[in-house]
């Protein structure tokens, strides 16, 4: 019964009948939100996330906010392998949605709730939503020129899927994201590397994209690219720098030789 009323939801909702389709949601989750079983509750869990994102659709954005909270309230805690990824994906469109209410404050303690939560769940069910949610906060925070935490950030990222269980980077590199995150992951590294004036750090991060993803096609050639462009962008910098540290090398020697010289001759 509770997947039948989610299903009318979803059906109500490709029609553009979102009253109707918000109204089966929230019947799912007041008919069965106290259910013990956790196929029964996985339907709960996906009622609250479509009726977030619906509502978040029609311009009702503090009600979506309501329903993720209620979820989180609810689901939060859980590490029943049946619920973890659903609400992992529930918490992150949460976050995205406090990001886009420029309430950076809460959706940055979002993602780190999701790694907290999720990311030592044994067998590591939601890994692509706790990698995500890394990757995410590291680029927020670039994009808010915090770039030592940004780049600490993209460490992380890299070594929770780098040092990840045999049997999750399996799910991951089937989903196609394991090397989308890393490249992505990289790339930015550099860049914000870079911001901060060390050069060395961001080509050797540029040089990493093209060691892990340096024959690939489609989306990673294009992070490749991008990294390749990093790297000539991270070098000349790194020369320019060099250059003017040079001069002001000279202009100083000399100043000083002339201010000696004026010494001597007084």
């Amino acid at each position: 019964m509770a997947t039948a009323l989610l299903n009318k939801g979803r059906s109500l909702a490709r029609l553009s009948r979102a009253e109707g389709a918000i109204a089966a949601y929230h019947e799912v989750v007041e008919r069965f939100g106290d259910a013990q079983d956790p196929a029964i509750l996985l339907s709960v869990v996906k009622a609250l996330a479509y009726q977030g994102g619906l509502l978040w659709d029609v311009d009702r954005q503090e009600n979506a906010i309501a329903i993720y909270d209620d979820l989180r309230r609810r689901f939060g805690e859980t590490s029943d392998r049946t619920l973890v990824e659903a609400v992992a994906i529930a918490l992150f469109g949460r976050c995205l949605a406090l990001g886009a209410l420029n309430r950076s404050t809460e959706e940055l303690a979002g993602y780190d709730e999701i790694v907290e939560r999720f990311g030592a769940v044994s067998g590591e069910p939601a890994i692509e939503w706790v990698a995500k949610a890394r990757l995410q906060r590291a680029l927020r925070l670039q994009q808010a020129n915090r770039y030592e935490e940004a780049v600490a950030g993209y460490d992380d990222l890299v070594r929770s899927i780098d040092q990840a269980s045999p049997s999750a980077i399996l799910d991951l590199m089937a989903s196609g994201q394991a090397a989308e995150l890393l490249a992505q992951a990289l790339v930015n590294q550099g860049l914000a590397l870079s911001e901060i004036g060390r050069w060395d750090e961001a080509i050797a991060a540029c040089d990493e994209v093209a060691r892990r993803s340096g024959r690939a096609a489609g989306a990673l050639a294009g992070y490749v690219a991008s990294a390749l462009q990093c790297k000539a962008c991270a070098l000349c910098d790194s020369w320019t720098a060099a250059r003017r540290r040079s001069r002001a090398t000279r202009t100083w020697w000399n100043a000083s030789a002339i201010a000696a010289s004026r010494r001597w001759s007084s």
